[in-house]
């Protein structure tokens, strides 16, 4: 399948952003990209995201998510640094998943 056109290809978006890298901001502080890491914990997925602990779950409410009565969504994804913990759909027909997991399974969305 051909990208489409107006759209660069990976390759290409990860040589310009490594030709930015150093570039300084044309607005505010510069970013020290060195300062950060790409390196992440691994979560497990959860069939019943009430299985989170209790910290976790706690982080979710700091920034207004529940897990209370999942019934009551259309959906609930729940995603904690680069891993998917758990995604459902409530209504029949409405699928949430992961984009990685949709471009496997719908290669039109490319």
């Amino acid at each position: 399948m051909s990208v489409p056109k107006g759209l660069a290809s990976n390759k290409k978006r990860r040589e310009l952003a490594e030709k930015a890298i150093d570039k300084k901001a044309a607005l505010g502080e510069d970013i020290d990209i060195g300062a950060y890491s790409a390196g992440a914990v691994e979560h497990s997925y959860q069939k019943e995201p009430s299985n989170l602990t209790s910290e976790d779950k706690g982080r979710m409410v700091e920034v207004g998510v529940t897990l209370d009565d999942l019934s009551q969504r259309g959906g609930t994804f729940i995603q904690m640094d680069h891993s998917v913990v758990h995604s459902s759909s409530s209504h029949e027909g409405l699928e949430v998943m992961s984009i990685t997991e949709a471009l496997k399974a719908y290669g039109w969305l490319e």
